[in-house]
């Protein structure tokens, strides 16, 4: 992941981009947008059953597609133009 990133953070990013995973220990969703691009999207991606939860800031998250949908994401953040969401 690191090397499809080029270790990029956020804050390098030209577009701004939200990265969606779920604290498996208190049910939050949590919307990471700063640090690295690459622990942020493999904890994203860390389906049950499929890939191990990712310890990330002192959570334990899994991909975000297991509490919320795109479309409730996308309406939370409705009305920001140029965004990217994962």
């Amino acid at each position: 992941m690191r090397t499809l990133t080029r270790g990029l953070t956020f804050a390098e990013l030209k577009v701004p981009l939200y990265v969606v995973a779920v604290d498996v220990e208190s049910g939050e969703l949590v919307v990471l947008d700063r640090g690295g691009v690459a622990d942020a999207v493999r904890a994203s991606i860390a389906m049950p059953g499929l890939f191990v939860p990712k310890r990330l800031g002192g959570r334990l998250l899994v991909d975000g597609a297991v509490l919320a949908s795109l479309p409730r994401l996308l309406a939370l953040f409705a009305g920001k133009a140029h965004r990217l969401f994962l």
